[in-house]
């Protein structure tokens, strides 16, 4: 392997990483603006053969750079797409739809693993019967089945659903969003990510059927029951949380880790401790390599064995597309070193880059490859640099490479040989020479000697300087795809991965001594236990200080520019610390030193600032424009709107429910789990993802109509991760369900509770909002809990819209009593369509433009019902829903009306 590009007088330290770079950048170009790939690789072709016939040295490289550049986009270009009969086109193309009932044949490929009540596994396809025809299909679906009881478990324990088995599975097939709006993760993307056409969910372990033995991958078979042996010896030995930690960490399946465990890393910003990564692969293979390190052993055999640790790991904890990305690296590096090759980090890098980018360009825009090579690229090219010439600067003497002593601020000096200066190595180095000298060390370097256990200090030392420059790298991913910035995070990366590795070590001792001793497997696994608690309990303490887990929303358009603009001045920063040589001799002077060092304070302060604005966001939020506006945002089967006044004020209107739901996963997955198992819910997967997209981190007021979940569990998660200016509720009503726990987080962070009632108002610019709805401490008689519900009237010029929650008729013929005149453009239908709800009197009384029903796609309920929906079209409105068109946005100047949905639909009048 060189050291330069070709042609290049001036070796280059990392050719490889250049070179990967280029082929990104041709990817990038060619997914924003599409070409053919025979034109693309023509001209890559054409590049490379002008590279080698140039004689000039920049003409060459730039023209090798292009050439790989090019490469990249023809290989971006010629990606196939999925194959005519993949369960993916199928779906795509609208063959199958996701109401369709299919009979799907196929083979066993990642075996039935457990879950809380129930199991999952891989199909590889082969035939489909569709509406009674059969046809052959192709592509990867994941089955989710639910056993919630001992009679359907044992059902499922005796398919042996194993690789190599042939099932016929009776299903429908899920592959598109649940929910559409604006930010959050398209499910396809997710499924793609994983190599998943499809997944599907189905309720009873008797829609499977077997067709024969397991043929074939008795590797994958052993492997597989090993697994699932190991997970419920887990469950079985160890408590929660701690079982789900030691599972998740340790195997890679994270159904068993409990919400608050989960929250807890999470709030830390140390959740990727739990998640199988390169820390885990790295971590496997260096401790192989120090344990053969005792034995006279050959270098290549003690590197081999740990590369082949690294992908047994990596076997073992499922094969998921991060562990092979770390294998793979790990592997490069050993075996450059068994061979006797130092390997340079960044040219090792981008070696592996090259490899998996020319076998899937789509990996670019997956955030778990990027969040890989930009960490390493970060450790490899600044983070182990500044720590060797810090060690360098500390521990020098005099030399044949470096004579004289180090060039850098004494303050700097000092502090390096207080953390490494070594006087007992400095009296043997200077014991075998002809000559002799004296060194003036300063006083704290000398009494830090004889301190106990500075190595250990000078370890954490370094891990923070490590963790630390790896979150300054990762800072525009992390507000990107998490949107959490965590001060702390360096130290607590530090802890987490200390903690992990002695809850582990534990964990797995007191499994291997369960079979044959219980009682020493017992005071490991509490004492397992017991770090597990202490770790979870030093994250929750981040979280408890003011400003110790910061959310942050995103910008979106053109300031989205502002991410790639970071890397600018960080990069040069870091080049700057790669090319520092302490020690060097000539220094430049003159105009040339007051350029230079000019450069890097612009640079710093460049870097300082773009940071600022991303972690305090100064520009994300949308400026008012004069307009009312209120997004209808689509929850499934709940209720939540945005309203954003004319002077930019904003108000959140429920928030969806209900809690817990993933993709591929029933709602009704908690029912029978003794713990509450860590699935995102709608206030965090969908309410407050449209927010940050949206670039908000405050919401200046939120109501609560009622608690039902629909519309008031996802508010719980709106509280945790927004500032609130206020909240209102029903006076006399909505307290019930998770309403303490919404309170709690509320009065926590000093947020006003106001009830509101009948007759109440305020305004926001020139924008009105009364209450219509309830009468206050009086219930109305006969009412249900819904007809509780907060119901506003925003009125703002000529337009009027009407938010009524969830009322039904008790309600509706209360309002029509009490208010009269309740006309309105653009009316939230009561009840999501219920038939308990919209009377003809209250229908004719409203008679709006618009009615908008905040429904599911596939209501468990059937809302809207058919008669509701013929009444509204009957007074003239026209009706939208939500799960037909997504989310539901209509805005106004207090004239006209605008009318946009997700899919990008839009009216006026």
């Amino acid at each position: 392997m060189g050291n330069s590009l070709p042609g290049s007088s001036r070796p280059a330290v990392f050719p490889l990483a250049v070179l990967a770079a280029a082929f990104s950048s041709g990817i990038l170009l060619e997914s924003m603006i599409p070409s053919g790939p025979t034109a693309l690789i023509a001209l890559a072709a054409m590049t490379g053969a002008f590279s080698i016939a140039f004689s000039g040295t920049r003409s060459r490289t730039a023209l090798l750079l292009i050439a790989f550049m090019f490469a990249g986009a023809a290989c971006n270009a010629s990606r196939g797409r999925p194959d005519d009969d993949s369960v993916r086109a199928l779906l795509d193309s609208g063959v199958i739809t996701e109401d369709d009932p299919v009979d799907l044949l196929g083979e066993v490929g990642f075996g039935a693993e457990p879950m809380p009540n129930g199991a999952f596994f891989d199909i590889a396809c082969e035939e489909a019967v569709i509406g009674g025809r059969r046809q052959r299909v192709s592509g990867t679906v994941r089955i989710f089945v639910a056993a919630r009881d001992p009679v359907a478990e044992a059902e499922l324990a005796g398919l042996d659903i194993v690789p190599g088995r042939k099932l016929l599975v009776s299903l429908r097939l899920q592959r598109e969003d649940k929910f559409r709006n604006p930010g959050g993760t398209h499910y396809a993307d997710v499924l793609d990510r994983r190599g998943l056409d499809a997944s599907a969910t189905i309720k009873s372990p008797l829609l499977i059927e077997v067709l024969g033995p397991a043929q074939g991958q008795i590797v994958n078979r052993l492997v597989n029951r090993f697994r699932k042996n190991l997970i419920r010896s887990a469950i079985s030995t160890f408590e929660q949380p701690a079982s789900g930690v030691v599972v998740a960490s340790v195997l890679g399946n994270r159904y068993f880790l409990t919400r608050q465990a989960a929250d807890s890393y999470r709030d830390g910003g140390t959740f990727h401790v739990l998640v199988i990564s390169g820390l885990h692969v790295t971590f496997v293979g260096g401790l192989v390599i120090w344990l053969l390190s005792a034995f006279s052993l050959s270098r290549v055999f003690r590197f081999g064995c740990a590369a082949a640790a690294v992908w047994a790991f990596a076997f073992l904890s499922g094969l998921g597309t991060p562990v092979v990305r770390a294998a793979v690296m790990f592997s490069v590096i050993a075996i450059a070193n068994g061979i006797y090759r130092r390997a340079k980090g960044l040219n090792s890098l981008g070696l592996c880059a090259l490899a998996m980018l020319f076998l899937d360009p789509s990996d670019l825009f997956d955030p778990s490859f990027q969040l890989t090579i930009v960490s390493a690229g970060a450790i490899v090219g600044a983070a182990f640099p500044m720590v060797e010439k810090l060690r360098a600067v500390g521990r020098w003497y005099p030399a044949p490479n470096h004579p004289f002593p180090p060039r850098a601020p004494n303050a700097l000096i000092v502090f390096c040989e207080v953390l490494y200066w070594s006087r007992d190595e400095w009296e043997s180095r200077r014991g075998g020479q002809i000559w002799d000298c004296v060194l003036f060390k300063s006083d704290l370097s000398g009494k830090a000697c004889k301190i106990p256990g500075r190595n250990v200090v000078t370890a954490a030392f370094e891990g923070v300087v490590v963790s630390l420059i790896v979150g300054l790298f990762l800072l525009p991913l992390l507000v990107l795809y998490f949107h959490r910035f965590v001060p702390a995070a360096p130290i607590m990366n530090l802890t987490a991965g200390l903690f992990l590795l002695i809850q582990n070590s534990l964990a797995l001792i007191a499994l291997v001594l369960s079979p044959a001793s219980t009682g020493a497997a017992d005071s490991f696994a509490s004492l397992s236990e017991f770090t597990v608690g202490a770790s979870i309990w030093l994250q929750q303490a981040v979280s408890l200080i003011p400003g110790g887990s910061i959310r942050v929303p995103v910008y979106t358009g053109h300031a989205a520019l502002l991410y790639f603009l970071y890397y600018v001045p960080l990069v040069f920063l870091s080049g700057l610390v790669f090319r520092w040589d302490p020690f060097a001799i000539r220094v430049s002077g003159g105009w040339r030193l007051v350029k230079r060092m000019r450069m890097h304070q612009v640079s710093f302060v460049m870097f300082a600032a773009f940071a600022a604005t991303i972690i305090f966001h100064p520009f994300s939020e949308p400026p008012p424009d004069g307009r009312l506006r209120v997004d209808f945002l689509d929850v499934g089967q709940g209720d939540s709107m945005l309203v954003t006044f004319p002077d930019g004020k904003t108000m959140l209107v429920d928030g969806g429910g209900r809690r817990r739901i993933e993709g591929g996963v029933p709602e009704d997955r908690e029912e029978g789990i003794p713990f509450e198992p860590d699935q995102r819910g709608i206030g965090e997967s969908v309410v407050s993802e449209f927010l940050w997209e949206m670039g908000y981190s405050k919401i200046d007021r939120i109501v609560v109509t009622h608690s039902d979940a629909d519309h008031l569990d996802g508010l719980v998660d709106v509280a945790r991760n927004f500032e609130i200016g206020a909240a209102y509720f029903g006076e006399g009503y909505g307290k019930g369900g998770v309403f303490p726990e919404f309170e709690r987080i509320l009065r926590r962070q000093s947020v006003p509770l106001v009830p509101v009632r009948a007759g109440d108002s305020f305004e926001s610019g020139e924008a009105r909002v009364e209450v219509l709805n309830p009468p206050g401490t009086a219930a109305i008689d006969g009412s249900s809990d819904n007809d509780g519900s907060v119901v506003l009237m925003i009125t703002y010029g000529m337009r009027r819209f009407l938010l009524t929650g969830d009322i039904e008729l008790g309600a509706e013929g209360a309002i029509l009593t009490r208010s009269g005149d309740i006309i309105s453009d653009v009316v939230k239908v009561p009840h999501h369509g219920s038939r308990t709800s919209s009377t003809s009197a209250f229908v004719s009384a409203v008679s709006p433009d618009y009615a908008v029903i905040s429904v599911g796609k596939r209501s468990p309920f059937g809302h809207p019902h058919k008669e509701v929906v013929e009444r509204w079209n009957g007074s003239g409105s026209k009706v939208l829903t939500t799960g037909d068109s997504g989310m539901i946005t209509i805005s106004t100047d207090g004239a006209l009306l605008e009318v946009r949905v997700f899919a990008g639909e839009s009216s006026g009048n």
